[in-house]
């Protein structure tokens, strides 16, 4: 059963007008040649209707003879006309259409009219929109291709034969041919145009093509876009490095991130400051570090300024530049910073680069530096709290500050940690054994070299480690070259006493002399001492004035210290300072209230003695004494002691002034208390065995440098006491004793026989280990603990350096 077809749209009256058109043009053919022809239409259309089509009735072979005849123009036309919309959008270029067979052009020759209109759409090949909506289409021709989508339909509807005009242009992408309306006429065949095709009118030439621009732009901007995500891409790959890269900057502390951020355009300030930090740290390319310090400063930063400014004050050489360091630590510090104002502090406390000196003000720096949780300026603050610069002592403030300092890897804090554990401060008990770890953590960092002093001290004495004088000596050799002040004040000791190394004045004088170049008070005081009486190979009458100058300029400069030992040197005239006990208890007095420990002990002594012109008051004296020993002063205690034992000024407790006598000895290494200790021990009546300990002490505190104990050790030889009488050997003491200075020991020396005194040199030249190797085996014994390391209070001493650290060099 045939399927009926689709209905036609057209109009009644033009279907008839139409079919009695076509009817008249119809040519004269057999049934073979249109069925021919529609068997070729239908494979070159397969792909869109399907191979299982029924055969068309006859009704329907009629209306595809009417399709497909080539004597029928104007239909033809129109319906490629309508596939023409249909070609494939994807070229666009292709501007001739080519015929479809080479048999069609021999067939057949089309109406002048379909050729027009034919010619008319070949112009607008680059064209792919529809005919525009005047040219009405068949009802009967029904194109449904898209620009890039094919459509079958349906098997089951029985197309009409007009619908195989359907464009194959979808069947193939690439191809924007027509075919050529004329393609099937036949040879002798005029065609006349129906009536519909005269009632349309010629379609009028399409606007120049837009959809190529279209393209074009599209394309453009496809190609636009992929750059641009192309950059996107980079770009975050790019933030991903540099993410990464600070990271291991900031976080991992990475050198070479670091450096790397630092030569960039700008440079990143913070990568640059961690990254000289972190050289400077670990004493590596100097110059690099200088040099981003000094760019840092140059941009505006605070902490490069403070940085490149403790360079300065600490470089060794050519390049120190003390008063460049101030100009810049004062301005870090005025701009907020923290580690310039504990910079600023410390030149002040020692008047450097020009300064005047003034402990108040930088204690108060200090303590403002350390409020804003600046380690350097904790040590500081603690170091003045432990010495009573520019403030009252205060040893257990001193003590919880250097160990919270200590806590954030400042090496300095721990050395100041280290001593007071070691000398048993802010009323701990001593620990040697944890004071020497902490000083060999000093010893081995960069900015804490004074441990290495503090450690080969306890190597010398044998606290807190094995005893080993070799040991000691190496680490104060390295700590002169690498840390002059203290390294070399104390090594010129050692060369004083001949502890640990041969005995040699003379250089012991140029240490201390170096030291007192790089401003260790301590070293100063012993080199204007011996200028004074004409010690360590100083000429007294040549050098006495210049002498006397070194300590009154380190007095005027405001050293409370100083200013004591001027004090002591006024009580007795010594060289061109004249005798002036008036003056000199003025100076004390101010010094004792601000808790100066040493300056209450002088201060003690002239009450007690009435040294300033006034009547003695022992009575007085005690509680000078007293205050002084609560400051853990060993003299003070010494002295408060003798006055226990004695029972003078206050009720008498002799034993227990004698166990203050000795701890001021052993604890706290007063070589007054050790004199005074020894005294005891010779002249108090305990028997054979005290007085030969008595001796043994006198002589050691002699070659240490107590002179008066070296008149003590004379009078012990010349009087058989601790010993046998030995004439030579207690000239040798006097001969010390007279060549140190004592006024009185070179007034012994001339009522000493000429040939003995003779005798006695000689002696001393071949024997001058004797006495040593006594002073070794002494302390290896802990008998008693050399008056060296600068412990408070060693009156008579060549050097005294302060029991604590150096204020840090910033």
């Amino acid at each position: 059963m045939s399927k009926v077809p689709p209905s036609d749209p057209t109009p009644e009256s033009e279907r008839e007008e139409a079919s009695d058109t076509e009817a008249a043009s119809e040519p004269a053919t057999d049934g073979g040649e249109a069925s021919t022809s529609d068997s070729s239409e239908n494979d070159a259309s397969g792909d869109d209707e399907g191979d299982g089509a029924k055969p068309p009735t006859p009704t329907q072979a009629s209306d595809e003879e009417d399709a497909d005849e080539p004597s029928k123009p104007a239909a033809k036309a129109e319906a490629e006309t309508e596939s023409k919309s249909d070609d494939d959008d994807d070229d666009d270029d292709e501007e001739e259409d080519e015929p479809s067979s080479a048999k069609a052009k021999a067939k057949a020759k089309p109406d002048a009219k379909a050729k027009a209109k034919s010619e008319s759409d070949d112009d607008d090949d680059d064209d792919e929109d529809d005919e525009p909506a005047s040219a009405k289409p068949d009802a009967r021709t029904k194109s449904e291709s898209d620009d890039d989508d094919e459509e079958d339909e349906p098997a089951s509807a029985k197309p009409d034969a007009k619908s195989k005009t359907k464009s194959k242009s979808d069947d193939d992408d690439d191809d924007d041919d027509d075919e050529p309306s004329s393609a099937k006429a036949k040879p002798g065949t005029k065609a006349k145009p129906s009536a519909q095709a005269k009632a349309q009118p010629a379609p009028a030439a399409e606007p120049a093509p837009r959809r190529t621009w279209l393209y074009a732009l599209v394309g453009v901007a496809v190609l636009g876009g992929g750059a641009l995500l192309w950059r996107q891409h980079e770009q975050t790959k790019a933030a991903e490095r540099e993410a990464n890269l600070i990271d291991n900057c900031k976080q991992r502390s990475n050198k070479a991130a670091c450096d790397e951020l630092c030569r960039r355009e700008p440079p990143n300030d913070e990568a640059c400051l961690l990254h000289a930090k972190a050289l400077d740290e670990a004493d590596q390319d100097a110059p690099r570090v200088r040099e981003i310090f000094n760019d840092l400063c140059e941009r505006g930063s605070l902490e490069g300024c403070a940085r490149i400014a403790r360079v300065l004050l600490n470089d060794k050489g050519e390049a120190r530049d003390e008063v460049r360091a101030a100009e810049l630590f004062d301005k870090s510090c005025k701009g907020g910073n923290a580690l310039g104002c504990a910079g600023r502090a410390h030149m002040l406390i020692l008047g450097l680069g020009g300064l005047t000196k003034d402990e108040e003000a930088g204690y108060k720096l200090a303590e403002q530096s350390c409020g804003d949780e600046e380690p350097r300026g904790c040590t500081l603050l603690a170091t003045a709290l432990l010495n009573g610069v520019g403030t009252e002592r205060n040893p257990p403030k001193a003590y919880e500050l250097f160990d919270k300092a200590c806590g954030q890897d400042m090496d300095r804090a721990c050395l100041g940690k280290g001593v007071m554990l070691f000398e048993g401060f802010a009323e701990q008990k001593p620990d040697p054994e944890a004071a020497v770890k902490l000083f060999k953590q000093a010893c081995s960092g960069k900015d804490a070299k004074e441990g290495c002093v503090q450690l080969a001290l306890a190597y010398l004495s044998g606290r807190g480690v094995e005893r080993n004088p070799a040991e000691g000596v190496r680490h104060l050799q390295a700590a002169c070259d690498e840390a002059a002040p203290a390294g070399c004040a104390e090594l010129g000791q050692l060369y004083m006493t001949g502890t640990g190394i041969e005995a040699d004045v003379k250089k012991a004088g140029e240490l201390f002399q170096r030291a007192c170049d790089h401003k260790h008070i301590a070293a100063c005081l012993a080199v204007g001492k011996a200028k004074l009486v004409g010690a360590m190979g100083f000429d007294r009458e040549k050098d006495g004035p210049a002498g006397a100058k070194l300590i009154s300029d380190s007095c005027d400069g405001g050293d409370t210290g100083a200013c004591v030992e001027l004090a002591t040197l006024e009580l007795q005239g010594v060289g061109s300072v004249k005798q002036d006990g008036a003056k000199a208890k003025e100076r004390v007095t101010k010094a004792c209230e601000k808790n100066h420990a040493r300056a209450c002990t002088v201060l003690g002594g002239i009450i007690a003695q009435g040294l300033d012109g006034t009547k003695p008051d022992p009575s007085s004296s005690a509680s000078f004494f007293k205050k002084a020993c609560d400051h853990k002063d060993g003299d003070g205690c010494a002295f408060y002691g003798a006055q226990l034992a004695d029972g003078r000024g206050i009720p008498q407790k002799r034993d227990k002034g004698l166990e203050m006598i000795q701890k001021a000895c052993r604890s706290l290494g007063s070589i007054q208390g050790c004199t005074m200790y020894a005294q005891a021990l010779m002249l108090g009546g305990g028997g054979a065995e005290h007085e030969k300990e008595g001796l043994e002490m006198a002589e050691q505190l002699c070659v240490q440098g107590e002179l008066r104990s070296c008149i003590l050790a004379a009078s012990g030889h010349f009087d058989g006491r601790g010993a046998k009488r030995d004439q030579v050997r207690g000239t040798m003491f006097v001969l010390a004793a007279c060549e140190g200075g004592l006024p009185p020991a070179c007034e012994m020396k001339k009522r000493i026989p000429a040939d003995m005194v003779r005798k006695a040199e000689r002696q001393i030249k071949k024997n001058s280990d004797e006495a040593l190797a006594k002073l070794k085996e002494a302390q290896a014994k802990g008998a008693i603990v050399p008056g060296l390391s600068g412990l408070p209070g060693m009156p008579g001493a060549p050097a005294a350096p302060s029991a604590a650290p150096e204020a840090p060099a910033d």
